[in-house]
């Protein structure tokens, strides 16, 4: 599920740089491309403030608010013109995100938002109209990029309108130089030089940002093996709401998103019964999709779910993620039908949720079985697994995969043996980054009082090619943490459940989920995967319901993840009801919102 994509800068090819304007045509974008769009800026008849006033301009996001921005933007690498598609394009900002100067505190997700995080921070002081100031900026986390320094002066141009409201106005022109550290271990290239145009319009009644416009030209050093290039980009940020931390419709729009997916993914089915076109894949998108639109309601007679099982059934057993979806799809539609109602209250009154047995017909009981013997033939040593070559290197996503394919087949009655899940238990705390910084939990008992724990923030890699699982050199990143702490507690509840699980271990497993939880903490987000940005968001997400509804966790330090999580995934709904780009994006969106997991309460 977790392939690697090129980031943006990835494209080579030595170009002599020209300017932005020349490349684009000489304006931002063009009447004629995107006449619904433009707003109108004009000058305040009577709203602009007196020479001797000076105005503060700033943020008033509540901590758990977000800012939800559309963005629309052309790029150019190396000469090669590239206009990124619509609608999906999002930025945002939560209230918990900025600091007390409104600068953004958590670091960027891509290489598009280090440059955002120059435009939305507003001057820390009051100002008056024509004053101007230097801020700068270090970059040291913006991916495949070596860390980069932005220095600029900035100008409160004065008060204008935004299509009729009333705005504050400022300009910064930035240079660009490369700092010769920081960023990623290996990075693809070097900042040489380069120059950051910005205009900004705050919303001074709602202490927002309303618009924003950037303009950047880069020249880079080709780094491991790439060439010298040159970069261009033009951006415009318009925000489309802010979105409360708990709106009182969130259920409704949870409902209706819901609804909508469903009713994309039963439009797009091929007449075979299958999702998508990955050839390699093809099996356990399939399943995916079954699983969710099941777990969104669907029942197990309709006709989509009917011929998708068809098709997964009848495919050989090939890869692990496939097999173990094969295996979650086949045991959701077994699936007590009060039981996937129930979940929505699965965080709330965990005390109150049953896992039932699955009932399965003989010839789908014998199906589950062979993917069990086939998971459990394609191992490797210490119980990992690669993608299907047991001689192959395994990673931890393949492995996430694998036990939850395992676990969703004992609730069909099929056994695993408890050495099997010592094995993994094992594997999963020994994987886990071996020092972390010092951190406080609030842990809340059955009663719902809280006390404090004492943790490290520990979390997990892909796998140990990456270096020592050291906080020194963190390689941890939110979707693999989320894998390891759902394992953890799949392997630890059904060691309890078999009275198998030794009182070492039983501490050893209880310190790894509570570290791995204030690590999540400690890199707390639900708009990009934690130190991956906008890699593999959904598959994040997905994976954050699953480690919280497991570990049962209500809430990572102070913010409601849930919530926020779903607030944000129904604004970034497609028109068409989709998610992302892909079915499996579509399908990991439906399957937070459903709160999807079944948790692994012992007996």
């Amino acid at each position: 599920m977790e392939a690697m994509r090129s980031p943006e800068l990835a494209g080579g090819g030595r170009a002599k740089a020209t300017s932005l304007r020349s490349r684009f045509g000489g304006r931002l974008w063009s009447a004629a491309a995107l006449p619904a769009l433009l707003l109108a800026v004009v000058p305040l008849a009577g709203g602009a403030p007196g020479a001797g006033d000076a105005v503060t301009i700033a943020w008033g996001l509540a901590p758990g608010d977000c800012a939800h921005y559309r963005v629309f933007r052309r790029s150019d690498i190396g000469g090669r013109a590239v206009v990124v598609p619509e609608p999906l394009n999002h930025f945002n900002v939560f209230g918990y995100e900025l600091d007390a100067a409104g600068e953004l505190v958590q670091p960027p997700p891509s290489y598009g938002a280090a440059v955002r995080r120059v435009l939305v921070v507003p001057p820390a002081k009051p100002v008056l109209p024509g004053a101007t100031w230097r801020r700068a900026f270090e970059i040291l986390d913006a991916p495949g990029v070596e860390g980069f320094r932005i220095e600029g002066d900035f100008t409160f141009v004065g008060a204008e309108a935004v299509d009729g409201t009333p705005c504050w106005r400022v300009n910064g022109a930035c240079r660009l130089a490369g700092e010769g550290r920081g960023g990623p271990p290996s990075p693809t290239y070097r900042v040489k030089s380069g120059s950051l145009t910005t205009r900004a319009w705050f919303d001074p009644a709602r202490k927002v940002l309303l618009r924003g416009e950037t303009e950047l030209e880069l020249a880079l050093d080709g780094q491991r093996g790439s060439q010298d290039t040159t970069y261009a980009r033009q951006e415009r940020l318009e925000l489309t709401e802010v979105l409360p931390s708990a709106p009182p419709s969130l259920k409704k729009k949870i409902a209706a998103a819901i609804e909508q997916g469903v009713a994309y993914l039963k439009g797009h089915q091929r007449p075979d019964g299958g999702w998508g076109i990955d050839a390699v894949n093809l099996e356990g998108e399939t399943a995916l999709v079954v699983l969710a639109l099941v777990r969104s309601g669907v029942l197990y007679n309709d006709p989509t779910v009917v011929k998708g099982l068809e098709l997964v059934r009848k495919t050989p057993f090939r890869r692990t993620y496939s097999v173990a979806l094969a295996i979650l799809a086949v045991e959701a539609a077994y699936t007590p039908l009060e039981e996937i109602r129930e979940s929505e209250d699965v965080l709330d009154h965990p005390e109150a949720f049953r896992v039932r047995q699955r009932r399965l017909p003989p010839a789908d009981q014998k199906f589950v079985e062979g993917a069990v013997a086939w998971l459990l033939g394609h191992v490797l040593a210490q119980r990992r697994w690669s993608y299907e070559d047991p001689k192959g290197s395994w990673d931890n996503s393949n492995c996430q995969y694998a036990v939850l394919g395992l676990s969703g087949a004992m609730r069909c009655g099929v056994k695993v043996a408890p050495e099997v899940w010592q094995a993994i238990l094992e594997h999963w705390v020994l994987a886990q980054q071996s020092r972390g910084r010092s951190a406080k939990r609030l842990v809340a008992d059955a009663h719902g009082d809280a006390r404090e724990l004492a943790c490290k923030t520990r979390g997990w890699m892909y796998n140990d090619a990456v270096g020592p699982a050291t906080v020194e050199a963190d390689p941890a990143y939110g979707s693999m943490t989320c894998a390891g702490i759902a394992s953890v507690a799949i392997a630890r509840a059904l060691l309890e459940d078999q009275k198998r699980l030794s009182a070492e271990w039983a501490r050893r497993s209880s310190e790894s989920l509570n570290d791995g939880l204030a690590w999540l903490e400690a890199n707390y987000s639900v708009r990009v995967n934690p130190r991956r940005g906008e890699a593999w968001y959904y598959y994040y997400l997905y994976g954050l319901e699953r480690a919280c509804v497991l570990a049962q966790a209500r809430r990572l330090g102070t913010h409601d993840w849930y919530a926020e999580g779903a607030n944000l995934l129904c604004a970034f709904q497609g028109a068409e009801g989709n998610w992302g780009s892909s079915f499996p994006e579509t399908c990991f969106a439906l399957l937070f919102l459903k709160k999807a997991t079944p948790p692994m309460l012992s007996k």
